[in-house]
């Protein structure tokens, strides 16, 4: 996974990044404005300023599980997004996202 550009960068190389960026799959989280990666919880409470502010993060205590992050008022509020396999060590094996008590096939399913 490449990092996020940095936009204090040469902007030859910031233009190949969000080129790049941009020719992912709607799929691929990395498209996505909303996807932060690997960002700690302090970090994503900085960025999340207005009520109603969210972004998706990776899990640090969970790897491969995400967290939804998000403004409420005055207070952060992080949940996580389990991954779940279906069906494993099958030909029918496939994997979904659960949040509470709702599955989606993709990360951007669940969050539009």
């Amino acid at each position: 996974m490449e990092a996020t550009p940095d936009p204090t960068a040469d902007p030859a190389q910031l233009r190949k990044a969000l080129e790049w960026e941009l020719s992912l799959d709607t799929r691929d989280l990395r498209s996505h404005a909303w996807y932060h990666g690997a960002i700690p919880r302090s970090r994503a409470e900085e960025i999340l300023q207005d009520n109603g502010d969210f972004l998706v993060r990776d899990c640090a205590s969970q790897p491969g599980n995400y967290v939804l992050s998000c403004r409420s008022k005055t207070q952060g509020l992080h949940f996580v997004i389990n991954k779940v396999v279906i069906q494993p060590d099958t030909v029918y094996e496939r994997v979904q996202y659960q949040f509470e008590d709702d599955a989606y096939d993709t990360v951007p399913d669940l969050i539009t």
